[in-house]
């Protein structure tokens, strides 16, 4: 490259980190609150354990510290579509290190793993048609509420075919083994069936890490916080039919969580952030892409505008 190509670079390279600053500046100015920035690419981006270096980095280079310096009141932007949940618990734990009234705001969607690390909030503001999800967890090619809900097909099946028999003169005392057959095969589709014991041990995992972030933050000052939190987290578990249901502000409101709506200006100001995000993610300018074994990943954009 020559000294005038890398002028030029190096002046697109400013001119971009401008635009980022000045669009994050905007939302800071309007709430009058520091604001962090957790963006994940939905191209293959995802909360990841090395999230949690990153992010107590960039509290600790603004000379921020636990013990001794926190941040008063913090706004937390966050985009996701998730990823690991005890990365997303670690992240909601550093965030609540630093922050003593931490409100987290969702632009478009913070789903799964998101879900949990937002869990960590005092508050959840959304944005105009914004969501968070249900907890699930997606482990070799497959859902949990899948399983959960093949499960409860099988169950199905058979109370309806019993009921068919009832009507039956002659078969009204019968009883079906269609429910004991289709639970079999299922099992047999995996290669090793070990696998669903783990699958429900790593839900139990998660929803613990999700009680006790709703518990001890959220809900801290409330006498019945075991008893709200427990309830929240089964039905973010267990009471939707897939990971895809859109758990809006109306919803989360109605679940029991503690939300509230952005004003339509720092709605409209929030997504601008993601939409800018998202562009110099096409262009790679930031979330590079990290190559695995037969897959990759891209990686997070963790920023704190003070």
């Amino acid at each position: 490259m020559t000294e005038q190509q890398e002028e030029v670079a190096n002046k697109g390279k400013l001119n971009e980190e401008n635009e980022l600053d000045s669009v994050c500046y905007a939302l800071v100015q309007a709430r009058k609150k520091p604001l962090l920035v957790m963006y994940y690419p939905e191209d293959n981006g995802e909360i990841r354990s090395e999230d949690m270096k990153k992010l107590n980095e960039e509290f600790r280079k603004k000379s921020f510290k636990r013990d001794s310096n926190r941040i008063p009141e913090l706004d937390v932007l966050i985009h996701t579509f998730g990823g690991f949940p005890d990365a997303g618990y670690m992240l909601g734990r550093i965030i609540r290190e630093f922050g003593d009234d931490v409100n987290f705001l969702v632009p478009y969607h913070a789903t799964s793993a998101g879900t949990i690390t937002c869990f960590s909030a005092n508050k959840i503001s959304f944005g105009a048609h914004a969501y968070l999800s249900p907890i699930d967890l997606y482990f070799r090619g497959r859902r949990l509420l899948a399983i959960d809900g093949f499960i409860d097909f099988a169950v199905e099946s058979r109370k309806r075919i019993e009921l068919m028999f009832a009507s039956s003169e002659q078969l009204k005392h019968a009883k079906s083994d269609v429910e004991i057959r289709l639970l079999e095969r299922f099992v047999n589709s995996f290669r090793d069936p070990m696998i669903i014991g783990e699958f429900f041990k790593t839900r139990s995992l998660t929803g613990y890490y999700a009680r006790v972030l709703l518990r001890d933050y959220m809900f801290s000052n409330n006498p019945k916080r075991s008893e709200i939190s427990d309830s929240i987290v089964t039905n973010v578990l267990f009471n939707f039919p897939t990971h895809d249901f859109y758990l809006d502000y109306y919803l989360c409101k109605d679940l029991g969580l503690i939300v509230d709506t952005l004003t339509e200006d720092e709605s409209d100001m929030a997504k601008h952030i993601v939409d800018v995000l998202e562009s110099y993610e096409r262009r790679n300018v930031i979330c590079k892409k990290i190559e695995e074994e037969d897959s990759y990943y891209r990686t997070s954009f963790i920023r704190l505008y003070v």
